[in-house]
């Protein structure tokens, strides 16, 4: 029977299991290593807090093309949408999707769904859950071998990577204390940990992004009153959800073939939704459903360009946040809970029981802030060779993988198939999900990752059928 092996079980490895038992029509093994008891949660979806919601509302965390308002109808057939009245966005006026569910939830829909997805499966399919994590893997004959922590070793007939980001890293070396220090926070996801940061403490938090969302809304929550201040280089915040509406998706063929040109293009759609009384929202949607095909179209010292002079600003766009998030944030800015400082990080040290964060603001004079909490939320290595991660350093070292052309993971053919050292693609050895950002770009929401898991999905089960099942399908 043939068997693949997806190494990490939070979304995308979920999503890529309940493709495989949903297309295949022949028996099939399917191991899914993840540690955590839970297929489908992962890190995003993994939370126990409240105060994390989706960034989306439900009707767009589609993960079956063919079911788009799955979710929503989840929510409400569970009764969960209705346990959970905080969640509605109650600006909307345009359809009952409209609910900002809790991330947690959506973590249960996907376990329920791949559990529906191997009820149902042909007779002869059948998924496995090992709870290890993959130490290793390697090309086998016309397979693969998958080495785990626990120092099992499985064949399978294709291993595909699928796994979360690496914990938060500081930019710059930290003198030698910081990192033991108990007021230092290197993990933004201990949401128990988090919790013992006694409310009227000096908090610094590292990054702007929707990580620092997570952290400073569930300070907050817990009636946190001391300072908090967020830190980036250029101190920009996630924009809330808009008024939703009907999108257009750009022609990628006539996006310009510069980032310069194609940021004045982007500036002159939104003025276009503006000047029609349209929320801008739906100009970056535009851009969002042609990201990938835009990008590939571009060069590599184009990409580059863009990475460097407009990364902070289309994520920010691109990635945005709950409306009632967002209005949490704005109301602990304008009381002065919460301070937004735009400056590079120059060093980390303690002095006593405090920590100290020199900052450096562009045009003005250095400081240094003092806090009793610094929580890092600044994202993983932006290079994956630098990544304390055994599995990723093992299929460098072995010349198995290579990363892609800005290191933001590692380089992949349109298959998905790993790329080794020489740039030839390894037909047992695959990789999906924010791994492939440098190849796809568009990989993070969740309609994207399972249209990408059901590309690879569809890849795999014509490579392992047997000849007979090839000829009948």
């Amino acid at each position: 029977m043939p068997r693949v092996l997806i190494a990490g079980g939070g979304f995308a490895g979920a999503a890529l299991a309940v493709h495989l038992l949903r297309q295949a029509r022949a028996p099939l093994a399917i191991t899914v290593v993840e540690p955590r008891e839970r297929l489908g949660a992962g890190l995003a979806y993994g939370t126990a807090d409240p105060e994390h919601r989706i960034n989306v509302p439900s009707d767009n965390m589609t993960v079956l093309a063919e079911a788009p308002r799955a979710f929503t109808d989840w929510l409400e057939r569970t009764g969960r949408r209705q346990a959970d009245p905080e969640g509605e966005d109650t600006s909307a006026t345009e359809g009952r999707g409209r609910h900002y569910s809790r991330r947690a939830d959506f973590g249960v829909f996907m376990a329920d769904l791949v559990a529906e997805a191997a009820a149902q499966a042909p007779r002869g399919c059948r998924l496995e859950h090992v709870r290890d994590r993959v130490a290793g893997m390697r090309p086998a004959g016309d397979g693969a071998i998958v080495t785990l922590e626990s120092g099992r070793a499985l064949p399978a007939d294709r291993a595909v990577l699928v796994t979360s980001h690496d914990r938060p890293v500081l930019p710059v070396a930290p003198a030698p204390g910081f990192l033991r220090h108990p007021g230092y926070h290197g993990d933004p996801w201990d949401t128990a940990r988090l919790a013992g940061i006694p409310p009227d403490a000096r908090v610094v938090v590292l990054g702007t992004g929707l990580t620092m969302v997570d952290v400073v809304t569930g300070l907050l929550a817990r009636g946190h009153r001391g300072p908090i201040f967020a830190l980036s280089r250029r101190g920009l915040l996630p924009r809330g959800h808009g008024a939703f509406g009907p999108v257009t998706a750009v022609p990628p063929e006539s996006f310009p073939p510069t980032a310069r040109a194609g940021l004045r293009l982007a500036r002159e759609m939104v003025a276009r939704e503006h000047a029609a009384d349209r929320d801008w929202h739906l100009a970056v949607e535009g851009l969002r459903r042609s990201a990938e095909a835009i990008w590939q179209r571009w060069p590599v010292a184009e990409q580059a360009r863009a990475l460097h002079r407009l990364r902070s600003a289309w994520d920010v766009h691109r990635f945005r946040i709950a409306p009632q998030l967002a209005a949490r944030l704005d109301a602990a800015c304008r009381n002065g809970r919460l301070r937004i400082r735009a400056a590079a990080l120059g060093g980390f040290s303690t002095a006593g029981e405090a920590l100290e964060v020199d900052l450096r603001p562009r045009g003005a004079a250095p400081e240094t802030l003092a806090a009793d909490a610094v929580v890092n939320c600044m994202g993983p290595c932006a290079d994956i060779t630098r990544r304390d991660d055994p599995l990723l350093q093992g299929l460098f070292a072995a010349g198995l993988a290579r990363p892609d052309p800005h290191r933001l993971g590692l380089d992949v053919d349109a298959a998905f198939r790993l790329r080794d050292r020489a740039g030839r693609p390894q037909h047992a050895l695959r990789a999906v999900g924010p791994l492939t950002r440098g190849v796809f770009w568009e990989v993070v929401g969740v309609p994207e990752l399972s249209a990408h898991c059901a590309r690879l999905s569809e890849a795999l089960l014509s490579e392992v059928a047997a000849p007979a099942d090839r000829a009948r399908a």
